[in-house]
């Protein structure tokens, strides 16, 4: 789903169990700053970068799939580390991959104004 647009998986990991709860988490991340030139680049390093995380919890067999669409940026004077998390799986496939970027590209360029 998320290679299509372009994101990379650049880490799986198995968290184990946690009171009987298997946690697994994928992480993608996708460089943006050429879709999107009104917004302003970190000062530490010449990209921006959006990431998206998909938390597949199992408990007795049935999953529960969610979803948190991230990014971080230097503002000059502060480190933003905005997030938009607890996304449902429905909620996640029914607005799509690009809409989430884009929503959390907005409370990005808010954030720097």
């Amino acid at each position: 789903m998320f290679e299509k647009h372009g994101y990379k998986n650049w880490k799986s990991e198995d968290k184990g169990y946690f009171n009987d709860i298997h946690i697994h988490t994928n992480n993608y991340v996708r460089e943006v700053q050429h879709e999107y030139t009104d917004v302003k680049l970190c000062q530490t390093n010449d990209k921006i970068v959006v990431h998206i995380t998909e938390t597949i919890s199992t408990v007795k067999k049935e999953k529960l799939i969610t979803y948190e669409v991230g990014i971080k940026s230097d503002l000059g004077d502060s480190w933003a580390d905005l997030k938009l998390y607890s996304i449902s799986k429905e909620d996640f496939d029914n607005i799509g991959v690009k809409e989430w970027e884009k929503k959390i590209i907005k409370i990005l360029i808010a954030s720097q104004l």
